[in-house]
Formats: structure tokens, sequence, C-alpha cells
């Protein structure tokens, strides 16, 4: 009876951190600045019918995402157009970072939610656990916002059916992976530095690292870790093409690793 009483009151901590998490969130301003930024970037970009991207670009992809979207706007286009800009939002997501898995290690509370029962493991998947949530609530807010922004300027387009709905999901599915797969990277950083900076910035460099890599090394199997590169090739994620699988089961795999290093390194360090 002793041990069933603990294992409850563990979960018990473990969904408290969990709520703990998301009250922070939507408690911190910075959270609904990030919110109101994405709306007015998506409201100007659709009503400017503009698009662009940041990040590692050549400019035969620019030129052809260009060439794709001089095409009548719908809300069907805008929800496309947006999808193809997913890199810049993928920035807009780094603040989530640090207000959920850095505030704890920047503010030194974690050593106090650990003395009240709950396992170090527990502990960090909870947050990880929240984190993604947010994540995958974010991506699929841009494709919303988008779709009813552009349907308000231009109407929701005759090429709307399921069919379509299907390849937002799927697009979006993939989208989330990749950002998660360098999330997790960040995650790691910060748990070994307590470093948030140095986390948001091996985010902003990992692009960068790849394609230097990809470079000097021309080793085929370094283009499936350009994750950020693959979130504006909306074309390729549909393609469903033997490299896009690879590319899926890569960043599964950096995910799992990733994860395993981390716990095991959170489990051995001193608090």
């Amino acid at each position: 009876m002793e041990n069933i009483i603990k294992h409850k009151w563990r979960d018990f901590n473990m969904l408290a951190t969990l709520r703990a998490d998301f009250y922070r969130l939507f408690k911190t301003k910075g959270f609904w600045i990030a919110q109101g930024f994405i709306i007015t970037f998506i409201f100007i970009s659709i009503s400017g019918q503009s698009i662009g991207s940041i990040g590692v670009e050549d400019s035969v992809s620019s030129e052809q995402a260009q060439e794709a979207f001089s095409i009548a706007w719908t809300g069907v286009t805008s929800v496309n157009a947006m999808s193809y800009m997913m890199s810049f939002f993928f920035y807009c997501m780094l603040p989530l970072l640090v207000i959920i898995v850095g505030h704890d290690f920047t503010k030194q509370t974690y050593k106090n939610i650990l003395t009240v029962g709950i396992s170090r493991t527990k502990y960090f998947f909870s947050q990880y656990i929240s984190f993604l949530m947010i994540i995958l609530l974010q991506v699929f807010y841009v494709y919303i916002v988008s779709f009813l922004t552009g349907t308000l300027f231009y109407g929701v387009g005759e090429d709307f059916n399921l069919n379509q709905v299907k390849e937002w999901l799927f697009v979006g599915t993939v989208q989330f992976l990749m950002i998660t797969a360098v999330m997790t990277l960040s995650c790691l950083v910060i748990y070994l530095t307590k470093n948030n900076v140095l986390a948001i910035l091996i985010a902003i460099l990992f692009p960068l690292f790849v394609t230097l890599a990809n470079m000097f090394f021309s080793l085929d199997f370094i283009q499936f870790f350009d994750f950020q590169g693959i979130l504006t090739d909306t074309e390729f994620i549909l393609s469903g093409s033997k490299e896009l699988w690879q590319s899926i089961g890569t960043a599964l795999m950096t995910i799992i690793f990733l994860l395993g290093v981390t716990v095991w390194q959170f489990d051995k360090a001193e608090l």
C-alpha cells in the first residue's frame, strides 16, 4: 500500500509539473508578444502577398518559391506560402525553449522540485513533453491563422478539400519533427551548461554547421541532418521520396540519441 501511495504521489508531481509549465507559459508576457508578432507577420505577408525565409538557401530555391506563389492568392495559397516560411516561425519559437525548459535552470528552482519526490527522469520528460505539446500547437497555429487571414482577404479557394487538409497535416507533422530534432539538441545544451543563450545560439547556428560540413566533407548522409532546410521545402515533404523518409528516420534517431544522452547526463550530474 505504501508503495502504491508513493507511486501515485510521484505521478501527481509529474502532472503538477506539467500544469506549472503551462501556467508559467500563459502568464509570461513574452509568450503573448510572440503570438502577437506571429499574427502580425502573417497578416502583413499575406496582405502584401510576399514571402521569404531565414537561413541558408540557394537563389534557385528562392526564385522557384516566388514563381510558385505568383498565382492568385487564396486561403489555401496563404497556408502553403506560410508553410514555406516555417524557418522564420521556428525562430519565433525559440523563446518557448527558455520559458519552459530553461526557466528552472536559470532560477535554480529545479532543485526544489526534485526534493519533493519526483525523479530526475520524470522531471525531464514532464518538461520535454509540455514543450513538445506547445511546439506542435505553434506549428498548426501558424497554419490556422494563415488560412483564416488568407480566406479573409481572398476567399477560401476552389482547391480547398479534404485532401488538402491531409497534406497540411502531413507537412505540419514533418515540420514539427524537424523542429523537435533541433530543439532537443538545444535542450541537451541547457542541461549540460545551464546556459539559455548558448542553447539558442546552437539552434540558430546548427544549419550553418550542417552546410559547412557538407561543403568540406561532401558526405551524402550529412544532407539528412539539414532539419531546418526541410522546413521550407514543402514539395520535398509532399514527394514522399526515399530521401524524405531517410531524413525522417535521421531526425527520429537523433531525437532518441539526444534524449538518452540528456537523461543520462542529468541523472549523473550534481545538483
